[in-house]
């Protein structure tokens, strides 16, 4: 059996489908939230992806350094902000899964 070890920070993976028509005014409210991230405590990583094949799906690749640093970007306005928006930019219900790395141990 492998050995391995659970990274201690937490990485959060998200989808996000638009209305027909809302793409781009998601993407903007989106790019516009990673600007105001970076300067938040225990961000590591947050990144903004788009399907090439069908550009209504969006997809984030968020780490944290812990749960905490995730609740405490929730509290922020400019987030509360986002999430207000997107019942009306959503074609579905944001998924979300909140992951840990896995790595063998060598």
């Amino acid at each position: 059996m492998t050995k391995y070890k659970n990274n201690q920070h937490l990485t959060v993976m998200a989808l996000l489908v638009s209305k027909p028509g809302k793409e781009e005014i998601l993407r903007e409210a989106l790019l516009e939230q990673i600007i105001k991230i970076y300067e938040e405590p225990g961000y590591i990583q947050f990144d903004l992806h788009q399907s090439i094949d069908d550009p209504s799906i969006f997809m984030l690749y968020e780490f944290w350094t812990d749960a905490k640093a995730l609740q405490t970007h929730f509290e922020q306005d400019y987030t509360k902000k986002l999430v207000s928006q997107l019942d009306e930019l959503l074609a579905a219900p944001l998924k979300a899964w909140h992951l840990t790395k896995i790595e063998p141990v060598v």
